[in-house]
């Protein structure tokens, strides 16, 4: 028996760390990891102004709602609203403006001096349809792509603030033609828009 007890011990010995460590709770271990928000939901005033000079320019609102996708890819889709005018025959008349795509973005994040700045460049395709005031026109909408670059950065929490141009060219069709077949007019609209978003 006196020679078993020194063997014991040595056994008891080993397994003690073993049991200690089993027994000490993982508070140490970090209960999530970090991870990028996916998402970014910005709202804004935009501001249109044209290539054609019988068009004045078009103010209104602007939304748009991108998806990370990988590394410093985004999915988007933007769509905005906006009063002014529109081709008429020879000249304009008043008309609401909807302007809504679908692109991808490349938008790194950058750090500097403690604030996240995220420049963005990138491209999309939709519509561009034009509503007139006026019963007697036709609304009349036209394929549309747009280039676009911008910078937002944070500026408390999950919100952030920026700024974007861009730029669409398109063959606008006149709302005073009859007919499914308008004759159009190649034109590009200039597009300023400041927004506030929140990332989530």
């Amino acid at each position: 028996m006196s020679a078993r007890n020194p063997l014991a011990a040595a056994v008891l010995a080993m397994l003690a760390p073993a049991v200690i460590s089993a027994q000490t709770p993982a508070s140490d271990i970090p209960l999530r990891l970090p991870v990028s928000p996916a998402f970014r939901v910005t709202v804004g005033f935009a501001h249109a102004g044209w290539s054609d000079d019988a068009l004045s320019g078009a103010n209104g609102v602007a939304l748009t709602v991108s998806r990370h996708v990988f590394g410093p890819v985004r999915g988007l889709f933007d769509f905005a609203t906006l009063s002014g005018n529109t081709l008429s025959g020879s000249g304009a008349e008043a008309a609401r403006h909807y302007l809504a795509g679908a692109g991808v973005s490349v938008a790194p994040e950058l750090t500097a001096g403690g604030l996240v700045v995220r420049p963005e460049l990138g491209a999309a395709i939709g519509t561009w349809v034009s509503d007139p005031a006026a019963d007697s026109s036709s609304t009349r909408s036209q394929n549309a792509w747009e280039v676009f670059i911008g910078v937002d950065a944070n500026v408390y929490g999950p919100l952030t603030l920026g700024l974007r141009y861009r730029r669409v060219p398109m063959r606008m069709q006149d709302v005073a033609a009859q007919g499914p077949t308008v004759p159009s007019i190649a034109l590009r609209a200039q597009v300023f828009e400041v927004g506030l978003g929140v990332r989530f």
